[in-house]
């Protein structure tokens, strides 16, 4: 049996004096050897389960998306909560009736030293949030 729970991975940070930070960040890692480029040419169309989608919603630290195009070697990133978050801004009801979606992953969010700093951040505001009693999107 092939189950997929929808996280792969778990990160911790470690402050100046090797203390572990307070939260964490959640990844989802999926790999592609035909990474599609969308006609914009400034991002990529990957499909995702909405039951994945509905379940990193409500997750209380930040989901990352890690998309790995394994032809050329590189990964990138989306912010699930804040994409979503966006889109519900818009109108734009990407958990409607229907088993699979596709989300955008603009191809600036290259997975580099710099993009896990942000992850950092946003992990932070997390944080930050739950101390004020209130969840992230909520």
């Amino acid at each position: 049996m092939d189950t997929d729970y929808g996280i792969d991975l778990l990160m911790l940070t470690y402050n100046e004096r090797g203390e572990v930070e307070n939260g964490h960040v959640l990844f989802q890692v999926k790999a592609t050897d035909s990474l599609q480029v969308l006609r914009d040419g400034g991002s990529i169309a990957f499909r995702v389960e909405v039951a994945d989608l509905k379940l990193w919603q409500e997750e209380w630290m930040p989901v990352i998306l890690v998309v790995y195009d394994g032809q050329k070697d590189r990964a990138y990133w989306l912010y699930v909560q804040e994409y979503l978050e966006e889109r519900n801004v818009s109108g734009e009801d990407l958990l409607a009736d229907q088993d699979r979606v596709t989300v955008r992953i603009p191809l600036k969010n290259r997975l580099d030293r710099r993009a896990v700093e942000r992850f950092r951040q946003f992990r932070d505001r997390h944080v930050d949030l739950m101390k004020g009693g209130r969840r992230h999107g909520h």
